[in-house]
């Protein structure tokens, strides 16, 4: 039994002042693209962004901010590791380091087109970006078993 991703997109209206739901996207079982988002899974040992940039092991949780959509939305018990980024955070980790440190010690097989990311990173561009400033959109997610 593997672990799952439950992730929601949000985008900030600044004329209503509050998050708007802007529906769930990616869906891929890339374990080294959980242990980045949220250290889940991390078999590599290495940091998730929110300890790139400083903030420690700890996870966010659901922001109490959410939209209306997503209230409860992520309170089975079977769900963990519970944590939110924006788009400005997932833009300015460096991806290409981490899929150097996981080919380097080659615990992980590689995907067909050399990145452990390709998909989160095409979810990003194609799904993410759109919605508006890096800093007024997010991700909500968590972790199930």
């Amino acid at each position: 039994m593997g672990a799952d991703i439950r992730l929601s997109c949000e985008s900030y209206d600044t004329n209503y002042q509050k998050w708007i739901y802007q529906g769930s996207g990616y869906e891929d079982r890339s374990y080294v693209t959980f242990a980045v988002l949220a250290g889940v899974r991390n078999y590599m040992n290495l940091e998730h962004i929110s300890e790139s940039r400083g903030e420690g092991p700890e996870l966010r949780g659901i922001p109490e901010d959410c939209s209306e959509e997503l209230v409860g939305r992520y309170d089975d018990a079977d769900y963990h590791s519970r944590h939110w980024l924006s788009l400005k955070e997932l833009l300015e980790y460096d991806w290409d380091m981490v899929d150097a440190t996981v080919a380097f010690t080659d615990k992980m097989p590689i995907t067909i087109d050399g990145s452990y990311f390709e998909g989160f990173l095409t979810f990003i561009r194609e799904e993410l970006v759109p919605l508006g400033e890096p800093d007024k959109v997010r991700i909500v997610f968590c972790f199930d078993n």
